[in-house]
């Protein structure tokens, strides 16, 4: 397994819910992950030891896409990776990936920017915006923004739960399913392929 720790909480499950109820066909996704400079960045600042920000923070929006859309195949129309500030790791990028039931992914990522942590959906029928997707600070109240297909509002909340937890139940859980160790064993590879796709067809500027 791999500790995606908000895959398992239950701001992502309404997240899900929305791309599965009849919303009419997902039009585009917009996925955001940057924070500003770490004081302490440790491995995220060595190179040889799988430091910059793709595989640190690129690898969270990736990974939602790859589990809104997990029967989908999926292609990378554009991708580029940043090294700015002469950086010895890159620290920031963005990727468009066409799904093959139609959605379109816009992912971008960073570090030493300005915090954004949100996932935005847009649906035939209208909408759907949540702030603070990966990463949460203790009772978090998730909230969801929601828009019809008018553009009119509805703000609904979700339930408060600690995401690290909901993983390590997960864990628990999966120990004792073949038939789940199967499915995740499956999804970890296919998030794998997919970043190994972007980061193979992109020269770091």
């Amino acid at each position: 397994v791999e500790t995606f720790m908000y895959l398992y909480h239950p701001q992502f499950d309404g997240v899900l819910n929305y791309i599965n109820d009849n919303n009419g066909k997902i039009y585009s996704v917009i996925c955001r992950f940057g924070m500003p400079p770490i004081e302490e960045p440790g491995f995220r600042n060595n190179k040889n030891l799988g430091g910059g920000a793709f595989w640190d923070i690129a690898s969270y929006p990736v990974s939602a896409v790859v589990k809104l859309f997990a029967n989908q195949n999926v292609k990378i129309l554009f991708s580029e990776i940043l090294r700015r500030d002469n950086s010895s790791v890159d620290n920031g990028g963005r990727a468009i990936l066409r799904f093959s039931g139609g959605p379109t992914a816009y992912l971008e990522w960073g570090v030493g920017i300005g915090y954004k942590n949100e996932i935005d959906i847009w649906s035939e029928k209208g909408s759907f915006f949540t702030d603070k997707i990966f990463s949460k600070p203790t009772n978090f109240q998730t909230r969801y923004q929601i828009r019809d297909l008018k553009g009119n509002e509805n703000i609904k909340a979700g339930p408060i739960s600690e995401q690290f937890e909901d993983m390590f139940h997960f864990f628990y859980d999966i120990y004792y399913s073949s038939d789940l160790i199967q499915k995740e064993y499956e999804l970890i590879l296919n998030r794998a392929r997919i970043m190994d796709q972007i980061i193979s067809d992109t020269k770091i500027d």
